[in-house]
């Protein structure tokens, strides 16, 4: 089994209102998308990380992952057609691919490999990474909860 990661980051951030996708916001001094890229470069059962952007923010996307070893893909309308661009631009040889949204960028090594190891146990299925909620999750509107 030959496993690959697609990083999706080809959405523009709106939500957040800013002059650039929250993707490539820094955290500690490092774009939001690399650190989801260096925690599946650094685990070894990766063989292969693609970053998938917008057209639109290649550029800005492109010399940082391309010095790290990064495949880069353009982004489709639809975020479906964004996976399958990541997906269709990984090596010929990977087998399966791990799918993680860039403005996520708290993933570490266990989730990884234990996603990894699942897979491996279950190969002609997916599986899916969720962590239960703990807060309450609330709107507030006008001032009213």
């Amino acid at each position: 089994m030959r496993v690959g990661a697609v990083i999706v980051a080809g959405g523009l951030g709106k939500r957040l209102g800013g002059e650039i996708p929250k993707q490539l916001l820094k955290i500690e001094g490092k774009a939001m998308w690399r650190h989801s890229a260096e925690t599946f470069l650094n685990n070894p059962k990766i063989a292969a990380v693609v970053l998938v952007v917008n057209a639109e923010f290649k550029v800005d996307f492109e010399k940082e992952a391309k010095e790290l070893g990064i495949i880069v893909a353009l982004g489709g309308a639809q975020r479906w057609q964004s996976v399958q661009n990541g997906i269709n631009a990984l090596p010929k040889n990977i087998t399966h691919a791990l799918i993680h949204d860039a403005a996520r960028p708290f993933i570490n090594q266990d989730i990884i490999t234990e996603t990894v190891k699942t897979l491996s146990q279950h190969e002609n299925f997916g599986c899916l990474v969720a962590k239960p909620v703990f807060d309450t999750v609330k709107i507030v509107s006008d001032g009213f909860v």
